[in-house]
């Protein structure tokens, strides 16, 4: 009797270490998959890629065959399919836009809980009957979430009975807060590259206009320049013109003499300097 409650003992024992060691190999790979994702998530990496990686990652830790990431659309109230991967794409693909509420990815999106589908085809929630048909039996939904706010849906799906323990709903639960953060980061990302753009644009067009300004008051200011050297010059051409028909009447008269014409010469040479410095002037003002 002895021999057999011993044996008894141990056999319960074993069992119970068996089973903290399914557990310890459990949350090995649990840490491992967060610690994947936070890598994915880390890296410089476009959303898509992030997203593809992300439910990868999902799929292998969680030994399912099908994952899809849905992403809610604010303007319209319903969540769009924006990923899928695994078993089965056009059969996962027969609807790709839930209303909030509607289906499973619209319930999840609708009030933030996970919902476990341990039979498909016997629960009426799930309205994709070309996934049923495929085979599919097992079916969970997580809610991606951000800020405090659901911004849309990770669901997996196998062809297996795939009970869920609580551990597994808090790895992926963990995992869609941790895409739904990257999710608002990349958007606002993008928003402020879309706004560095336009920033840019905007500032271009300022230097265009402000160019266009500077060539503006140039183009006055040469105007009113230009004016005060017609002045000039007029006045200049003017008395050349003057002493040249004194000179010329005063040769008619036979009057002239060597110092009257020298004066009148060195007059217009006068004249004729004043020209070239506003000529002078002109061009200098004309230079870029």
């Amino acid at each position: 009797m002895m021999d057999e409650g011993v044996a008894i003992e141990q056999a319960r024992i074993y069992a119970v270490l068996e089973e903290q060691v399914k557990q310890y190999a459990c949350r090995n790979r649990h840490l491992e998959a967060i610690g994947t994702v936070g890598r994915i998530i880390g890296g410089v990496l476009a959303l898509p890629d992030v997203l593809d990686q992300t439910l990868d990652a999902t799929l292998k830790v969680m030994g399912m065959e099908a994952g899809e990431i849905w992403l809610l659309d604010t303007a319209t109230q319903a969540v769009c399919l924006t990923r899928q991967l695994g078993l089965e794409p056009e059969a996962f693909g027969e609807r790709t836009r839930f209303a909030l509420g509607e289906g499973i990815p619209g319930r999840v999106a609708q009030t933030g809980e996970v919902v476990v589908i341990p039979d498909l085809a016997a629960d009426p929630r799930f309205l994709r009957y070309k996934v049923v048909a495929a085979g599919f039996k097992t079916f969970a939904a997580f809610p991606l979430r951000a800020k405090g706010e659901v911004i849309g849906v990770l669901d997996i799906a196998t062809r297996r009975m795939r009970v869920f323990t609580e551990d597994d709903t808090k790895l992926v639960t963990a995992i869609g807060a941790a895409v739904g953060m990257a999710v608002i980061n990349a958007r606002i990302y993008e928003d402020l590259r879309l706004t560095t753009k336009r920033l840019e644009a905007s500032l271009e067009e300022l230097r265009r206009s402000q160019n266009q300004l500077v060539a503006a008051e140039r183009l006055r200011a040469m105007g009113e320049l230009a004016a005060g050297v017609a002045h000039d010059l007029n006045n200049a051409l003017m008395g050349v013109l003057g002493q040249t028909q004194l000179m010329q009447l005063t040769i008619a008269r036979g009057t002239f003499s060597k110092d009257h014409l020298s004066g009148c010469l060195s007059l217009q040479e006068r004249l004729i300097a004043d020209a070239t410095r506003t000529i002078r002037r002109l061009r200098e003002a004309a230079q870029p």
